[in-house]
């Protein structure tokens, strides 16, 4: 796959490195070594063609918690197996994300930014088969940056990518939970906050 779209130029493989807690639970210590095992070995094909292959962990994935994601990038190969961190869905996960990248720095290919106003508290991570649009407590999950009310530290995250020296890739992300918003509206919103709050802090 990766030989076909060569011409393509792509850096990163992004993956959730678990399918949904829903089908792992319990997650052990044995299953998460199994899938670092795993993910070392599609990281060490996809670097034969250029690609770090990048762990993202969605806050339904099975490796979903601070605890196991530090032990999942404890027994990947730093080489092989990068970390993809999404702010928002960390968040929703009860993992700060701003902390975890911190632990992480030296694995990190990128980032989704977007905020939330929820940590999930009614076990939505555990719902199948989408827990985005299967939760009881908000009919939204995710918001635009510098949204009022808003659990993302982004002042204080861009002064750690500063610290480090961070050059990757920064994505604003529109999510399909955002159910009845407006993308142009949203794009607005976060070109806004990026240039007028984090690039001032970056800079």
């Amino acid at each position: 796959m990766l030989g076909m779209w060569a011409g393509l130029q792509i850096e990163n493989l992004i993956v959730m490195p678990a399918s949904l807690y829903a089908d792992n639970a319990p997650v052990t210590g044995d299953k998460i070594k199994a899938a670092a095992e795993c993910w070392n070995r599609v990281g060490e094909a996809s670097a034969e063609f250029g690609v770090r292959t990048t762990g993202h962990h969605e806050f339904f994935c099975a490796i979903r918690t601070e605890e196991d994601i530090l032990r999942f990038y404890e027994w990947t190969d730093p080489r092989y197996v990068s970390f993809f961190c999404d702010t928002a869905q960390h968040c929703i996960a009860g993992v700060d994300p701003v902390e975890l990248y911190l632990k992480l720095h030296d694995r990190v290919s990128g980032f989704h930014f977007k905020d939330t106003r929820e940590v999930d508290t009614t076990r939505a991570y555990a719902n199948r088969p989408d827990a985005e649009l299967m939760a009881p407590q908000t009919a939204r999950w995710f918001y635009e940056m510098g949204t009022e009310g808003g659990l993302v530290d982004f002042p204080r995250l861009m002064r750690a990518l500063r610290e480090h020296a961070f050059a990757g890739w920064i994505t604003v992300e529109h999510d399909k939970a955002n159910i009845g918003g407006d993308y142009a509206e949203s794009t607005a919103l976060s070109m806004w906050y990026a240039k007028h709050v984090l690039a001032e802090v970056y800079s």
